[in-house]
């Protein structure tokens, strides 16, 4: 029997706003792309396709190569057996452009899961004969057994043994099957114990928090944790959950409301970072009622091209704007035809635009920053801007708000004291509510002379000199003295006070330019007042790789790379550490790349995960002119409109969201899908290498044709799909 070669399942995709619109399989050194049956094939070009399902029946024809799971059909009058039990890998080339094939069946992308799977808390002990799945998302410290026929966790074999050794866990589960004949059988899965409770009281702590250092520890806190970043630790435990050395947002369950974390550590090195909840992305409305019409919501940059009549709605600021030959502009109930400046946005942010084109190339033109967020607590027209430490004293009611990193307040007689909506009344606390997009808003109301209200900063932290390795980081407020022996290659911090390297300020700099040792060493000064300070020391790249773009790394490991080229974009998920030219870019997806250092961009990548990943991007080029089944075709961005008499072949990418045509079309093709005339279609063909091939043959002059959508460039991610199948 053939061993199926199918080790990794690359999607690439297709991001837009309605989600992926294209996927790939690699089998076998080729990438299939995915394909929904019916299927029709012609031409010359070669092909690479993948179906899953169960096959009705196959039509080739003049084909000089035709395989399916790596056998020859050309030789063959029969289906090879499906790869993974329904999946066909049919690799296509045509003698000549009349060459052909089709295939037709039932179409089953689905992945078979056990039905009967049931979870389980640890500690956990089954006994008897019988066939079960079980799944755990604890962490399994021990596993023995007795009396089995099989006994699986993560496909590795655990019958009749006893073990610490344990797989590691499937995006945070353990998958467990038992079988077994024998009513003596027996199972036990012990968890991790939390350590014996150590000479220390446990200490209270606020999110977001960071701890360094040697040491054993207990923490406890009532805030919500979000994420969770651990390196260079012995043992980091959250409510009885192992978490050392990794990057999580999956945590456990409060126990009666608290969290509580065991810390040990033997290096100095070792740090934990916990962080909030990532703020939600905003809800953007697919349409907005005004004025007794519905806008459709529109991102920035939109351009229109046509005689259509539309309502739209943009929300942010408008940098720019143009407009030729419309009938109807308005914004906001302004004509804008006579108007020569932008009115006031409604809500603070949002533009609603009527517009009709005279004829069939009138265009406009909108480009700016969206901005879909809720305006949230906005400031009354009194407040007043503090710097803390601030006090406030006496009878009266005022408005104040500030952008310092407060820590602590104390308030005595007051009537009402608000931060952020949090009532804080007559209280000394630390307990500070969090932060409305980097800003805190106070509200103080009193009757009394004596009322009094102080707000304060975090204290700064004075602490011996610690010595460090590189590469290093630090954040937050406080003060620390660092001092390292190792050889420093670069340096970048923000949000600082002072920064300090052997008495030379590098405060908010990212430089690779360092001052002379002293005596062998660096001597490291770091002040901050704010949390969301940070610095980076980094080491010299050593073996350091050079790359090409797109680029991507997958899986644990410590490695430098270089690159010349324009990196238009960075994904990464399940790291340690991942900086380009000093600055942070772990676990997040930015387009905001920093300045490069003498004509490169450095990256340094450490992840202890299996299923890190990064991913670097170029902007494809696309050409103008793309031959596609022998003919031209050009490209147009959408919206796109056509008026004429002659055959007419273009192209696209992105979204394509409705087109029409008028009675005067002959036949509309896209991608060689048929569609009626003079109807309006909002069910656009699978894309093909991500593009749509459109063929317009008017009857006459008259004939007209629009598409709309959005034009997106393509950006390639990287998705790893891990199936896990239990023994039978």
């Amino acid at each position: 029997m053939r061993t199926p070669k199918i080790l990794i399942r690359l999607a690439v995709l297709l991001i837009t706003a309605a989600g992926v619109l294209f996927a790939g399989i690699i089998y076998e050194g080729n990438e299939y792309t995915e394909t929904m049956m019916p299927y029709s094939y012609s031409g010359s070009n070669e092909n690479f396709i993948v179906i899953s399902g169960s096959i009705d029946n196959y039509n080739s024809s003049r084909l000089s190569i035709f395989e399916i799971n790596g056998v020859n059909m050309n030789n063959s009058s029969e289906l090879p057996a499906a790869e993974d039990g329904k999946k066909y890998f049919i690799h296509l080339k045509g003698q000549n452009k009349n060459a052909s094939f089709s295939v037709s069946g039932i179409n089953d992308w689905s992945v078979e899961q056990p039905l009967d799977t049931t979870a389980i808390i640890l500690p956990f002990t089954k006994t008897g004969e019988g066939r079960y799945f079980f799944s755990a998302n604890q962490q399994i410290a021990s596993v023995s057994s007795s009396g089995m026929d099989t006994l699986l966790i993560n496909e590795s074999d655990y019958t009749n043994l006893s073990s610490t050794e344990l797989p590691e866990s499937v995006e945070g589960h353990y998958y467990i099957y038992y079988r077994a004949t024998s009513a003596s059988a027996q199972m036990k899965l012990q968890p991790f114990g939390i350590p014996p409770a150590p000479d220390i009281d446990t200490t209270e702590i606020a999110v977001p928090y960071t701890k360094t250092g040697a040491g054993k520890h207990y923490f406890s806190t009532t805030d919500n944790i979000g994420s969770l970043t651990s390196v260079n630790m012995d043992t980091l435990l959250i409510n009885n959950r192992v978490f050392s050395n990794q990057t999580v947002t999956d945590l456990p369950e409060k126990e009666e409301g608290y969290y509580y974390i065991y810390y040990s550590a033997s290096l100095s090195t070792a740090a934990m970072m916990i962080e909030f909840p990532a703020e939600p992305e905003p809800e953007v409305p697919e349409f907005i009622h005004y004025n007794g019409n519905d806008y459709t919501v529109k991102m920035m940059p939109y351009s229109y091209r046509g005689n259509t009549e539309y309502y739209i709605a943009v929300s942010g600021t408008i940098s720019s704007y143009s407009s030729n030959a419309l009938n109807i502009f308005e914004i906001n109930g302004v004509n804008m035809n006579n108007a020569s400046g932008l009115p006031d946005p409604e809500d603070g942010k949002k533009y609603f635009i009527h517009f009709k084109g005279a004829r069939g190339n009138s265009t406009i033109n909108i480009d700016g920053i969206n901005d879909w967020s809720t305006l949230e607590d906005p400031a009354p027209i009194d407040t007043v801007t503090i710097d803390l430490p601030f006090t406030v004293n006496g009878a009266g009611e005022y408005y104040y708000s500030t952008t310092n990193a407060l820590d602590s307040l104390s308030s005595s007689s007051v009537d009402e004291l608000l931060v952020n909506r949090v009532d804080l009344s007559n209280q000394n606390t630390s307990n500070i509510p969090p932060a409305i997009n980097g800003v805190y808003y106070i509200y103080y109301r009193s009757s009394l002379p004596s009322a009094t209200a102080s707000f304060y900063l975090p204290k700064p932290v004075e602490k011996d000199t610690l010595e460090v390795g590189i590469p290093y980081r630090a954040s937050g407020s406080g003060k620390y003295y660092f001092s390292t022996g190792e050889d420093l290659y670069s340096v970048s911090s923000e949000n600082m006070d002072t920064l300090l390297i052997n008495d030379q300020d590098y405060t908010n700099l990212t430089i690779t330019s360092l001052p002379p040792d002293i005596n062998g060493k660096y001597y490291i000064y770091y002040s901050a007042s704010q949390q969301t300070a940070n610095m980076s020391l980094g080491a010299a790249p050593p073996d350091t790789v050079s790359i090409h773009l797109p680029f991507t790394k997958t899986g644990s490991g410590e490695q430098y790379y270089v690159t010349a080229e324009e990196i238009g974009e960075i994904s990464s998920s399940g790291m340690l550490a991942l900086d380009i030219n000093g600055i942070d870019f772990k676990n997040r997806t930015s387009n905001d790349l920093p300045e490069k250092i003498n004509g490169n961009y450095y990256i340094y990548y450490h992840a202890v995960n299996s299923d890190a990943a990064m991913t670097l991007q170029k902007t494809p080029e696309n050409p103008e002119i793309i031959n596609w089944n022998g003919n031209d075709y050009s490209f147009i961005e959408m919206p796109w409109s056509y008026i004429g008499s002659s055959v007419t072949r273009v192209y696209t990418y992105g979204k394509i969201t409705s087109f029409n045509t008028n009675n005067f079309i002959t036949s509309l093709e896209i991608n060689g899908q048929s569609y009626t005339v003079n109807q309006t279609h909002t069910d656009p063909p699978a894309s093909i290498d991500q593009k749509y091939f459109i063929t317009i043959t008017p009857k006459n002059h008259k004939g007209e044709f629009e598409i709309d959508g959005e034009t997106k460039k393509f950006v390639y991610k990287l998705n790893i799909k891990v199936l896990l199948e239990g023994a039978l």
